[in-house]
Parts: C-alpha cells; sequence; structure tokens
C-alpha cells in the first residue's frame, strides 16, 4: 500500500443566546482529494480486498446545547 496524507478544514462559530450556546459547524474532509483505501480486508469473499475511500466531501450543521 502507498503512503498518503489527508487534509481537512473545519470552520466553526460560537454564538451565545440566553441559556442556549450554538455552534454552527462546515467542513470539509479529504480538502486535495487524495485516492486511497479506507478499509483493507485479509480473506476477503470475491476479491474485494480493498474497499475505495471517499474523494473530497462536504459536511455542515448546528450543535446546541442547554447551559
Amino acid at each position: 500500500m502507498k503512503d498518503y496524507a489527508l487534509l481537512s478544514m473545519n470552520l466553526t462559530y460560537k454564538k451565545h443566546v440566553r441559556s442556549l450556546l450554538f455552534e454552527p459547524f462546515l467542513g470539509i474532509r479529504n480538502l486535495t482529494n487524495t485516492q486511497y483505501f479506507d478499509n483493507i480486508r485479509i480473506n476477503a469473499f470475491g476479491s474485494r480486498f480493498y474497499e475505495s475511500a471517499p474523494g473530497r466531501n462536504y459536511y455542515l450543521g448546528v450543535k446546541v446545547k442547554l447551559k
């Protein structure tokens, strides 16, 4: 297997509103779109030894905490 490195980025903003803490966030995983194997299976059925990992992908969400 070849060596690889992954680069990801995450941005978060914190906002207090009364007794709540809102944390909207967004991010990018695998920023450079590196191709690599995520799962290597020994003795796999049907010659499926390698499972490729996802390419560049994006996510966003909001975390809410009660203080």
